[in-house]
């Protein structure tokens, strides 16, 4: 699992073949679809142990931070490095494939967005926002680095997302202090 996500996260999810997947893994593609079942279940499989591991390192950082405008950039520096745009290509193709078909997806587009939520309001209500206004302010948050995400992917104009990001932050600087 741990080489299949590594593979993911280089390549991608939107142009994804198994036999190359499996060559690249060093194992047989029959293995691999033995191991995963199809090529669905491996990609949702992926995606979930992608989810795990991003959570996590969340989690993690956030334990150790409580600056809800450093877990910020400190996300947005992770999250748009130029490593991983291969994984939001594929991440978004998935994203647009799940709010087509939401029954199919309920797990995947339930964890998007409630599974990081937590750890966000914990940061904005300890830097003194109110608990009725802080899940707000936290998925402003994360709806906006996920938009300036697709808006990098999609322009590849790197200087105005970045630019963007900074004007975001500064908005957020002034309603913690406004909230505070």
């Amino acid at each position: 699992m741990a080489k299949a996500v590594d593979y993911v996260f280089r390549e991608g999810l939107s142009e994804l073949s198994i036999r190359p997947m499996a060559a690249a893994l060093g194992i047989s593609h029959r293995t691999l679809l033995h191991h995963f079942g199809s090529k669905e279940e491996m990609v949702a499989r992926v995606l979930a142990e992608v989810r795990t591991r991003q959570l996590e390192e969340l989690r993690q950082r956030a334990f150790n931070e409580t600056d809800p405008l450093r877990m910020l950039d400190d996300a947005w520096e992770r999250l748009s490095a130029e490593e991983r745009i291969p994984f939001w290509r594929s991440f978004f193709e998935v994203y647009g494939i799940a709010v087509k078909h939401p029954d199919r997806y309920v797990e995947f587009l339930d964890n998007i967005v409630k599974a990081w939520l937590p750890v966000q309001i914990r940061a904005v209500i300890a830097a003194g926002v109110p608990a009725r206004k802080a899940p707000l302010l936290a998925t402003l948050m994360q709806a906006s680095l996920r938009g300036l995400i697709l808006d990098l992917l999609t322009t590849g104009d790197r200087k105005r997302v970045e630019a963007s990001y900074t004007m975001l932050r500064e908005m957020l600087k002034r309603e913690l202090k406004a909230s505070a």
